[in-house]
């Protein structure tokens, strides 16, 4: 529930590219949990992947430009928080549930569904309750929501089931692959090219 909300809050204040970016950083995070709490071991080569990980993440971000504006800080603050909480979450499955087949899987993921849904709708009334959130119910795109919902079962399904038969770390590398993906969306959709430091971040 956190890494999802903050991840989709991010993405109202910076642009996916860099959501991505940060979010990215996940296989470096749960590197460092696999080391902590799974005791796996790390060389030389796995450390400097991780240091490759987090600069190529900041280079894509470039921090220190303002094109974003003030909302910057807090969005990819947002991102970073999504990261961590979706590395805690592929560790700790690992950690507490091993090596399960892929029906207890689907058990455990009906199971996060309904304390999802409890929990979620209870934070949601209590945000439109409060006014911290406000929602125009005749604008909501249903057929997207309902297909972006879909697609999310299947996305933690496999996650799921991928932790399982193989290893975090390894399950973790597809949100590398969705940074150079990202930056050309936002590219076709904002008619903008990746700076040059981007581009070396992208390779990182």
């Amino acid at each position: 529930l956190i890494a999802n909300y903050a991840f989709q809050y991010s993405l109202k204040m910076v642009a996916a590219s860099l959501a991505a970016s940060l979010f990215s950083t996940c296989p470096a995070l749960v590197a460092i949990g696999s080391v902590t709490c799974l005791g796996r071991r790390l060389g030389v080569l796995g450390w400097s992947a991780v240091l490759c990980t987090v600069t190529g993440s900041v280079l894509v971000v470039e921090p220190w430009s303002s094109v974003d504006g003030d909302s910057l800080p807090l969005g990819l603050m947002l991102a970073l928080v999504a990261s961590a909480c979706a590395a805690a979450y592929k560790v700790l499955f690992k950690l507490v549930f091993a090596e399960p087949g892929p029906q207890v899987v689907g058990v455990i993921l009906a199971w996060i569904g309904v304390y999802a849904l409890t929990v979620g709708t209870a934070l949601v009334a209590g945000m439109l309750w409060s006014g911290l959130e406000s929602v125009q119910w005749g604008g909501v795109p249903w057929h997207i929501l309902l297909m972006g919902n879909a697609m999310s079962l299947g996305f933690n399904f496999l996650v799921g089931w991928g932790i399982a038969v193989s290893d975090p770390l390894f399950v973790s590398l597809g949100s590398v692959l969705a940074v150079p993906l990202n930056l050309a969306v936002d590219g076709w959709l904002r008619s903008t090219m990746p700076t040059g430091v981007q581009g070396v971040g992208i390779v990182c």
